[in-house]
């Protein structure tokens, strides 16, 4: 009978399960911030629409036209000094779009990029076809001018690419009526992970005498 219970004794140890608790992919994302990311970056959009705007301010200061008056005589005048007010315009556009690049990149924020960058660009070709109009000279299109151009259509460029992003950002947003939950607390709610911590498990076999009187 002694030995019958020892036979029990070693059975029961022979079939103990230890398991070790496995940590998910998503726990070890949450643990390590590798997931983080900073909504509404913008992405490269942000730095070439700042480009652009630095372009567009050095550039009015640039020469913009030659004109050669009807004695012979040259002058080169930049941006600034050519115009009272459309220089005034590229400047507070450029200057907006510059601080834009420094806020959180909301879709309504890219898209004022856009405009702007739209609206300067149409500005200074209308300057580049039309030039000012001086009785007894000729005025030329200078390389300045050019360069600004190139800047303002680096902030609409900069604006569709920090666009793309933008809609990225919208798609993770959280739906309507559901209260956001901070991930970085809160373990992600998917039911295709078990999260449920595996113990030590015990599997006990009935005695060999008990089975044989049920049989």
């Amino acid at each position: 009978m002694q030995e019958s219970q020892d036979t029990l004794d070693r059975d029961h140890t022979s079939d103990v399960a230890v398991a070790t608790p496995v940590e998910s992919d998503d726990q070890h994302d949450l643990a390590t911030g590798e997931d983080e990311e900073t909504v509404g970056s913008g992405g490269n959009g942000r730095f070439i629409t700042a480009i652009g705007a630095v372009v567009l301010l050095v550039a009015m200061f640039l020469t913009w036209y030659e004109v050669v008056r009807g004695n012979g005589f040259t002058v080169h005048t930049t941006g600034w000094q050519t115009f009272t007010n459309l220089r005034f315009l590229l400047l507070a556009g450029a200057v907006a779009c510059l601080i834009s690049t420094l806020t959180v990149q909301t879709r309504l924020i890219v898209i004022g990029r856009i405009v702007i960058g739209v609206i300067c660009s149409a500005l200074v070709i209308r300057r580049i076809v039309s030039p000012p109009d001086l009785p007894g000279s000729t005025v030329t299109a200078q390389l300045g001018i050019y360069i600004a151009l190139l800047g303002a259509i680096g902030i609409a460029f900069g604006g569709l690419l920090g666009l793309g992003n933008a809609e990225e950002d919208d798609e993770e947003a959280v739906p309507e009526g559901e209260v956001p939950v901070d991930r970085h607390l809160d373990a992600p709610a998917d039911d295709s992970h078990d999260d449920t911590e595996v113990v030590e498990a015990q599997v006990v076999e009935e005695p060999a005498s008990k089975q044989a009187a049920e049989g």
